[in-house]
């Protein structure tokens, strides 16, 4: 197959050596053209994430989708958990690429990026420095990024300072919907129970701590610096419990009694 490549072209008056790099470049333009193209859809979920599209996120991001960072606690979120927070919590005020490239094999490819960032997580504020490894891989004949490394993160901009928390009154009969075990990513077990009028939150340690309601399903606790939000699904049902720390650590649990 080479040689008659190569007597084709040879016969339209070229040398040898002229036929090869022709070919090399061929080569080389195609996968310059790929990686063009996995660097554009690299733009484009992030787009998406500045722009909480949830649509586009569904559609770039491969069902099996995990995310971890480098720095403990290591703590993996998936796709439903990672597009979940895009819509509902970030609102991403600035977003930049410093620098970004790829590394293009036959189904997979590795994309580097560094970025940085500006806006609020709900209501804390952050600006800051993230690099990443992302992992595209061809699925059902179209790139998907299946995997986010967070190598680093750097914080920007002035200290962050908690606000003031002030508990309202709720009715206690609501605390029956949230009542139950939820697993997170690391085996960890959190246990959440109704004492008298008390909502109390127990991790797997042991450790015992009231949760104060500051909206019907957004709670503190006055010993961490950290939000708990109940999320139903489709159904009404409360399925997961997500922890927002001041530090700007996210992590979610998952239903399990």
């Amino acid at each position: 197959m080479k040689r008659r490549t190569f007597l084709g072209v040879a016969g339209s008056g070229l040398t040898a050596t002229a036929a090869t790099r022709l070919l090399n470049a061929e080569t080389t333009n195609a996968s310059s053209s790929e990686e063009n193209s996995l660097l554009d859809l690299e733009r484009k979920w992030m787009d998406a994430m500045v722009q909480r599209d949830e649509s586009v996120l569904t559609d770039l991001m491969a069902d099996d989708f995990e995310r971890v960072e480098r720095p403990w606690p290591n703590i993996s979120m998936y796709k439903k958990q990672w597009i979940g927070n895009s819509i509902r919590f970030y609102r991403v005020e600035s977003f930049k690429f410093l620098d970004v490239n790829a590394k293009v094999g036959k189904n997979k490819a590795v994309i580097s990026v560094s970025y940085r960032w500006r806006g609020a997580d709900e209501e804390r504020p952050f600006n800051e420095t993230v690099t990443a490894e992302d992992t595209w891989e061809q699925r059902d004949g179209k790139w998907q990024v299946a995997h986010r490394f967070v190598n680093n993160v750097r914080k920007g901009g002035s200290a962050f300072r908690p606000p003031a928390r002030k508990a309202i009154k709720l009715d206690p009969a609501v605390y029956a919907a949230y009542v139950g075990q939820y697993k997170f990513g690391n085996n960890r077990v959190l246990t959440i129970s109704r004492e008298g009028d008390s909502l109390m939150h127990q991790g797997s340690g042991g450790q015992r701590s009231e949760l104060f309601p500051e909206t019907r399903n957004q709670f503190f606790r006055k010993d961490a610096p950290v939000l708990t939000t109940f999320v139903k699904d489709d159904h009404g049902r409360v399925n997961q419990v997500i922890h927002r720390h001041t530090s700007g650590r996210v992590s979610v649990g998952q239903r399990i009694a």
